[in-house]
């Protein structure tokens, strides 16, 4: 099954984003995307193998210095539910938590 239209995926993670028991998926993607996407989960049992039911959102706005490489979803400052730690995989790269 494909989920979400994320060119160039360098990584990819499950994690359930909005804390509605479905497990969403995380992409980060370098070569001319450079992106960090969501494609959110069906919100229905009936729909998860569904590609057309699950819906993709970008989430970094694209810059030209950073290859994104790498996420890791878990719960840092205990507000809002799930932080994402993500990463550059270039040499002068850059980790951001947000």
């Amino acid at each position: 099954m494909t989920v979400g239209a994320t060119p160039s995926v360098e990584d990819a993670v499950f994690a359930d984003l909005n804390g509605d028991g479905f497990m969403d998926v995380v992409s980060s993607s370098e070569g001319e995307t450079k992106n960090i996407f969501v494609n959110w989960a069906p919100q229905d049992s009936a729909s998860y193998m569904k590609s057309a039911a699950w819906k993709s959102q970008v989430l970094v706005v694209p810059d030209a210095r950073f290859q994104w490489m790498f996420s890791l979803p878990l719960q840092i400052d205990g507000l809002n539910g799930l932080d994402l730690v993500v990463g550059d995989g270039d040499a002068d790269g850059q980790l951001d938590i947000g």
